[in-house]
């Protein structure tokens, strides 16, 4: 039976920085190159580049939920902080979270 890597958004985001690191060092740069060497949008590199504005704990928690979209979690990325912070837990199942950033 064939199986099929599938990626987590983050991952893909994590992965286009790492690659985008090696490329240029002037982050303003990244996205346009990435799009260009990877024949896809702008826009659509700069979406995942932005789930990186997830704190890093986060991140790695993310990961680890199935079937998460870019634009799922697009949507995190636009609250405040400690509302990200309390989407996120509830996401995970985790409850409410004391601690912001």
């Amino acid at each position: 039976m064939d199986e099929v890597l599938r990626l987590n958004p983050i991952q893909i985001a994590e992965w286009l920085e790492e690659i985008g690191r090696s490329i240029l060092a002037a982050p303003c740069d990244r996205a346009i190159t990435l799009a260009t060497e990877y024949h896809v949008s702008k826009s659509h590199v700069r979406h995942y580049l932005g789930l990186l504005r997830i704190p890093v704990d986060l991140r790695t928690r993310l990961k680890l939920l199935p079937g998460m979209t870019e634009g799922e979690l697009r949507r995190l990325v636009r609250l405040e902080p400690i509302a990200q912070r309390v989407a996120i837990h509830r996401l995970l199942g985790l409850g409410l979270v004391a601690k912001a950033g």
